[in-house]
């Protein structure tokens, strides 16, 4: 499976910025867990793109779109409900693919719960990727890792990483 994993750096230039990632990340994973840096975008919508991965670096006016259409349509995730109600009507009545769908459901509403509790974001539609991070640290998931200190010199980059996993 493939997905967009966005890592927030603070750095001088968009090559400095995905050398900084590619060293942090550099460990993580397996053979079957393989990615390509794509490029990254600055916070003043500067672009260096690699030309690699399935992404193309591009505004980050649409970076930010893409995540906050990604909340929003998967929010209410009926698919995870209706296997809620399916184990309420009889336990024994799931598969492993229900346990899946549930799992997915919960992970999602977790993260959900953590932008709107500790991340002060009150509406998903102001998900902002400098701002706030989503499935941080998993980089097989569809989200955004920050990996700065506001004291560190530089501009925020998001370096985008096409994860395999």
């Amino acid at each position: 499976m493939h997905n967009l994993h966005i890592v927030v750096t603070k750095t001088e230039t968009g090559e400095d910025a995905v050398s900084s990632v590619r060293s942090s990340i550099d460990q993580w994973g397996d053979e079957n867990n393989w990615r390509y840096f794509c490029g990254a975008v600055s916070q003043s919508g500067k672009i260096f793109d690699l030309g690699k991965g399935r992404w193309t670096p591009k505004s980050i006016y649409d970076v930010n779109d893409s995540f906050r259409c990604y909340l929003i349509s998967n929010y209410d995730l009926t698919q995870g409900e209706e296997t809620i109600q399916k184990y309420l009507a009889d336990p024994n009545a799931l598969k492993s693919a229900d346990y899946y769908n549930l799992q997915c459901f919960a992970e999602f509403k977790r993260e959900i719960c953590d932008l709107k509790e500790y991340q002060n974001l009150e509406y998903l539609s102001n998900f902002d990727l400098f701002k706030h991070t989503l499935f941080c640290q998993q980089f097989d998931h569809f989200g955004v890792t920050h990996e700065f200190q506001k004291e560190e010199e530089g501009e925020l980059w998001a370096v985008f990483v096409d994860m395999h996993s």
